[in-house]
């Protein structure tokens, strides 16, 4: 078991507001895996705007995060479902650093996105360990606005 403290490190070091690291792998010829909790325990419904924190499924997913050095990084995502206590709609949670059906974090979008505008999709892809099609649509997404805007 990894130590508490080192562990908070980690969740800071990873800088994404509202969660922590509960732990990690390393993973010969894959890379880092970070498990990451929310923080918070509560979620708003979209539908009504209440707050409900009656969790009804948990879905556990992996999404590419920017390399570590020369390791890729994944996440594993808990994007919980919820039952409001409000309206008895139920709903997924909303996560600030991923989209909704992206396997991927929003600011590696943006840093795959300033990449093909140095250069074209297809050696962005295989620079990047990508299919075409995945750098094609976080383009697409930057299009849309689904990415932030700020391209470093």
């Amino acid at each position: 078991m990894k130590p508490k403290s080192y562990l908070k490190l980690i969740s800071r070091f990873l800088s994404i507001s509202g969660i922590w690291v509960s732990d990690y792998q390393i993973l010969d010829g894959i890379g880092i895996v970070f498990k990451l909790e929310p923080q918070a325990e509560r979620a708003t419904c979209p539908h009504c705007q209440a707050t409900s924190e009656r969790v009804t499924q948990n879905h556990r997913y992996l999404v590419k995060d920017l390399p570590l050095s020369t390791h890729s990084v994944y996440l594993q995502v808990n994007r919980r479902q919820f039952t409001c206590n409000c309206c008895q709609k139920t709903f997924t949670e909303e996560l600030d650093y991923v989209n909704l059906y992206r396997n991927y974090t929003r600011r590696f979008a943006v840093h795959i996105v300033g990449q093909v505008l140095d250069s074209n999709i297809e050696y962005v892809a295989q620079r990047n360990s990508l299919s075409k099609a995945e750098v094609q649509i976080m383009v697409n997404d930057f299009k849309q606005g689904l990415t932030p805007s700020t391209v470093s």
